[in-house]
């Protein structure tokens, strides 16, 4: 599999192709290194044949630190709309409430965990 990498002030970025159509950003905390794939991930991924370095259809860039990925045949843009935040910063996130219809039930949920990240994304106009 293929992979590109970025920097973006003190964060590193990858991006590893797991298809033509497909791409992994990895995000790096502030002034560390790109941290390995979980162990469980080759198991949950359908095997795919390698990634020719000039076959992946996507085109991944990194603007102002933000990871933008485009398929420049069609309108299927992915942008994020703000810089991840990790461990204490990610923590800011309130309680959720989540209606779960297969139980259900209705609870407050609080996943935070010390070392998580949050992610923003961007949705442009005529998107669904």
């Amino acid at each position: 599999m293929s992979a590109e990498h970025f920097t973006a002030n003190a964060n590193k970025i990858r991006a590893h192709f797991l298809s033509p159509t497909a791409v992994r950003i990895t995000h790096a905390p502030p002034n560390n290194e790109i941290p390995p794939d979980r162990p469980w991930l080759s198991h949950v991924l359908l095997p795919q044949p390698p990634v020719e370095p000039n076959s992946p259809q996507l085109n991944v860039s990194v603007n102002d630190g933000l990871v933008s990925i485009v398929h420049p045949a069609s309108r299927f843009t992915f942008h994020e709309s703000a810089p991840p935040r990790f461990g204490p910063d990610a923590r800011r996130l309130s309680p959720r409430l989540v209606l779960d219809i297969s139980a259900t039930e209705v609870r407050v949920e609080d996943d935070r965990a010390d070392d998580g990240v949050s992610l923003s994304f961007a949705i442009e106009p005529g998107e669904c």
